[in-house]
């Protein structure tokens, strides 16, 4: 019984230093402490606050939620890596369709059977675009593509 009690008291002690180390040092979603303190996560957005990590991409992420509605079609070319759950909105009703390999890009019979009404692309190389759609926006490496003509 004495075993028992020493190893619940570990346990337990164990369990309350593993809470309070997250809860103050965890730098990808801090909750207290230095780190929630510089970063502000009680008052920063949703797209702040999905990209602490990954800073480089949420110039990207706020441009798609000033431009593309929640309930539209975003075609994505994005070669290599891109945080794509932010992609579909706060609410998941954004529809995305992944343009892999770079020749369904070049494809426009295959573009306008998706009914795309956004189209994302990296590089921001406007030869790239379909002959129905438009730059809108543009962010570093990024280039934001309204379609106007999505139906055959």
């Amino acid at each position: 019984k004495a075993l028992q009690r020493v190893f619940r008291s570990f346990v337990v002690t164990l369990s309350a230093l593993i809470l309070f180390v997250a809860l103050t040092y965890n730098p990808s979603k801090p909750v207290l402490g230095k780190w929630a303190d510089d970063i502000g996560i009680w008052t920063k957005d949703r797209i702040f606050l999905q990209t602490v990590q990954w800073k480089r991409e949420r110039t990207l992420h706020y441009m798609i939620a000033e431009q593309v509605p929640d309930d539209a079609t975003l075609g994505v070319y994005v070669p290599g890596y891109l945080l794509e759950y932010l992609l579909f909105g706060p609410h998941f009703t954004r529809h995305v369709v992944v343009i892999h390999p770079l020749e369904r890009l070049r494809d426009t019979d295959w573009l306008r059977e998706q009914h795309l009404t956004f189209l994302l692309l990296q590089p921001a190389d406007p030869a790239l675009l379909p002959p129905f759609c438009e730059e809108a926006a543009r962010r570093g490496q990024y280039l934001l593509a309204h379609c106007i003509e999505t139906e055959p």
